[in-house]
């Protein structure tokens, strides 16, 4: 499984932002936006270096991160303040959004 994060920081407005993202919709990977940042993941490896391709045809700064073993071990944790992260520092954080974090880890 591979998994990377995109920020991105070109667009000036909302309008702006929507036309990146739409340009940033990586094709063939599966993808969630969170605000200005776009997360994308597959669980097939040999899928990922055409999204690299295409990331820096787009000029997007495409930032890989270590993944979990399986899709399932994604989670959408949603925080106070950064409470999860202090009662959770062994837990890798994916994308950090202040409240909403995705967070690799396994089911108890």
């Amino acid at each position: 499984m591979k998994v990377g994060t995109v920020v991105l920081r070109n667009a000036a407005g909302p309008g702006d932002l929507d036309s990146t993202v739409a340009r940033a919709a990586a094709p063939g990977v599966s993808w969630a936006r969170f605000d200005d940042a776009m997360l994308y993941w597959t669980s097939d490896d040999d899928r990922w270096p055409a999204v690299q391709r295409w990331a820096n045809s787009a000029g997007l700064a495409l930032e890989q991160h270590s993944a979990p073993d399986r899709i399932h071990d994604l989670y959408l944790v949603i925080q106070v303040g950064r409470v999860f992260q202090r009662e959770h520092r062994d837990i890798p954080v994916l994308l950090d959004k202040g409240r909403y974090l995705v967070v690799a880890m396994q089911p108890d």
